[in-house]
This record gives C-alpha cells, sequence and structure tokens, in this order.
C-alpha cells in the first residue's frame, strides 16, 4: 500500500523531519512512512539536525519488508 502511494511521487518534492542521523544517511519521516535520505544525495558540507524539516526530490523506491521480531 505504501508502495502504490509514493510510486506516483518519483520525481517530486517531499517535505520530511529529520528523525535519526546515521553515518551513511538521514532518515525523515514523512506521512508516518521512512524515507532513507543517502550520503551520496545529500549537499556537501549542509549540516542536518534532528528535527530539522528538510525537502527532498524522491528518486527511487525499494519494496523492503521489515523484519519483525
Amino acid at each position: 500500500m505504501t508502495y502504490n502511494t509514493y510510486k506516483d511521487l518519483l520525481g517530486e518534492i517531499l517535505v520530511g523531519e529529520i528523525y535519526q542521523i546515521k553515518p551513511t544517511s538521514i532518515l525523515l519521516i514523512h506521512n508516518s512512512n521512512e524515507i532513507i535520505f543517502p550520503k551520496g544525495e545529500q549537499i556537501p558540507k549542509e549540516r542536518y539536525k534532528k528535527g530539522d524539516n528538510i525537502r527532498a526530490i524522491v528518486k527511487a523506491l525499494r519494496r523492503d519488508n521489515p523484519v519483525r521480531h
């Protein structure tokens, strides 16, 4: 269901809130969904912090099923 929601947004700009910063990516929340913002797609020398709202272009989608324990 989430995949179908976002497939029509490829190439569009979304606004998400930073909730976690990792060495290789930033995790955003958009409409209760997790969006991965890879380091290679970020603006060099731009500084991000938890709670910031940022705009990002949807470039790709993955159909991963989260592992549940």
